[in-house]
């Protein structure tokens, strides 16, 4: 990848996957704890909502990163680079759920 437009979207889109995964099994996990409830079914759209918009912000911050240090030392950037990055963010956000789980319990 040569262009910063196309860095940057291979970043957001590649996290905005990973994380819409995470969420959205959440999210089932979610309805079926609370089926009985009449608008149970928003909750899945909710945490897709969710993923969708943080998944934007982080893969934007990270993906202008990486197109301004690639292009700050003329390097080319492989198509795995940002598939690696928005896999990294979704096992970082996978660990700071944990954290939270755990002082809950």
């Amino acid at each position: 990848i040569y262009n910063n437009l196309e860095i940057w979207l291979f970043t957001v889109l590649w996290t905005i996957i990973f994380f819409t995964v995470i969420y959205g099994l959440a999210g089932i996990w979610a309805w079926f704890v609370f089926h009985k409830y009449r608008w149970s079914f928003l909750v899945p759209i909710g945490f897709v909502t969710v993923a969708l918009l943080t998944g934007f912000v982080s893969g934007t911050t990270v993906g202008l990163v990486l197109a301004a240090i690639y292009t700050f030392g003329s390097f080319k950037i492989s198509v795995w680079i940002p598939f690696l990055w928005g896999l990294i963010q979704a096992l970082i956000l996978l660990m700071g759920c944990y954290s939270t789980i755990t002082t809950v319990l």
